[in-house]
């Protein structure tokens, strides 16, 4: 796909912004959209959904972003924007958790302690966000799976970074009362990363 993005691009240095920015984010993208849409083929078609509309726009949308940062953020707001028109559209009314799987366990961000190998340790992590308030289940992803930062967020979302803050802060600590109040297991790796 990325050779026939290339091709709807004219400067051959856009050429190799684009191919760079396509490469370092392509994977991430589509575990945000899948995020959103839970399946892996309309991930896929939000994604290079996206990556055409920017290839047919690169001059203008280049033009805007000045590095890599803004490109990430705007790539990640497209994202968010194209999954939430194609849920629309599709009037899917599922939970944005329900089919959240150990696979995607590799993705958690570098917070987590390396002692969360254990496929019951990520699906209690999953479990418990996915019983919060939608508020808050959508920036605990963000962070811990994700692994993006306040800011990040704050851009992708449209909201002030001390939202953000807010809303983890909070969440985290609903999370915590949850697990307290759940299985007896040892959960101290959990504890770490809140």
């Amino acid at each position: 796909m990325l050779a026939v993005l290339l091709i709807l691009i004219d400067d051959p240095d856009d050429k190799k912004m684009f191919e760079k920015i396509y490469r370092e984010n392509i994977e991430d993208l589509k575990k945000y959209a899948y995020f959103f849409l839970k399946n892996a083929e309309d991930a896929e078609d939000a994604v290079q959904d996206v990556f055409f509309k920017i290839a047919k726009n690169f001059d203008n949308i280049s033009s805007r972003l000045k590095n890599e940062n803004e490109w990430r953020n705007y790539l990640f707001m497209s994202i968010k924007n194209k999954a939430f028109d194609l849920i629309k559209k599709n009037n899917h009314q599922t939970d944005i958790f329900e089919s959240l799987k150990v696979e995607y366990s590799h993705t958690l961000n570098d917070s987590f302690p390396d002692t969360i190998e254990s496929s019951e340790n990520i699906q209690h992590i999953v479990y418990a966000i996915q019983s919060l308030n939608i508020t808050y289940k959508y920036v605990l992803y963000q962070n811990l799976i994700m692994g993006l930062k306040p800011s990040e967020i704050a851009k992708i979302d449209g909201i002030k970074i001390a939202t953000v803050n807010q809303r983890l802060l909070r969440g985290k600590a609903i999370l915590r009362e949850k697990l307290e109040s759940g299985e007896k297991n040892d959960k101290s790796w959990f504890y770490k990363c809140l």
